[in-house]
């Protein structure tokens, strides 16, 4: 009866985007009982807001933090040529953080949350972007997030920047328990 029941569990499906997600079903995602997976439905939520995005810029129309600054500068247009550097000094300006790092486990679940929230269909990203932090979280190449934030950010937008940094090859990172400084290609 036990190893039925193992034997189920692990070929139970959370659907990325459209299930709940609750603490037992993230740590379940975390550990492998679980396999997270992508309704149709999900993957045209997902395509259908990055098109939209990509419409918005095209048409030359105002989006907060895409074609303009951020804070006080939000009514200031930025060029075409100017937004990846800003989108990277966003990233730059907001991710100091100091302190022992976050445990591994609760990296992951971090990871996972993010997977989860980018796949509701309302961030415009790109679905390489989800595919390549569950990338990481198959890898077990895990962001190595300090503990605290500094002045100009909170602890939790420190923690989404540094996994954001992940997918840039900026960050240290966890691989088979060690603690490693990835090399910017």
């Amino acid at each position: 009866m036990a190893s039925f029941f193992l034997l189920n569990l692990i070929t139970m499906k959370f659907h990325y985007g459209s299930d709940k997600l609750d603490v037992t079903t993230a740590t379940q995602l975390a550990e492998g009982k679980i396999k997270g997976v992508f309704n149709k439905t999900t993957l045209e939520k997902i395509q259908k807001s990055h098109e939209h995005i990509e419409h918005m810029v095209k048409a030359n129309k105002t989006v907060y933090g895409v074609t303009t600054g951020f804070g006080i500068l939000a009514a200031t247009k930025i060029s075409d040529e100017d937004a990846a550097t800003l989108q990277h000094k966003i990233l730059q300006s907001h991710s100091v953080g100091v302190g022992n790092p976050v445990p591994q486990d609760i990296a992951r679940l971090m990871l996972i949350t993010k997977v989860h929230a980018l796949s509701q269909g309302f961030s415009g990203v790109q679905f390489s972007t989800i595919e390549r932090i569950l990338w990481h979280l198959e890898n077990n190449i895990i962001p190595v997030v300090p503990e605290k934030g500094s002045v100009g950010a909170s602890v939790t937008w420190l923690r989404w920047l540094i996994c954001s940094y992940l997918l840039l090859d900026w960050v240290k990172y966890f691989t088979k328990g060690q603690n490693t400084k990835r090399k910017r290609s």
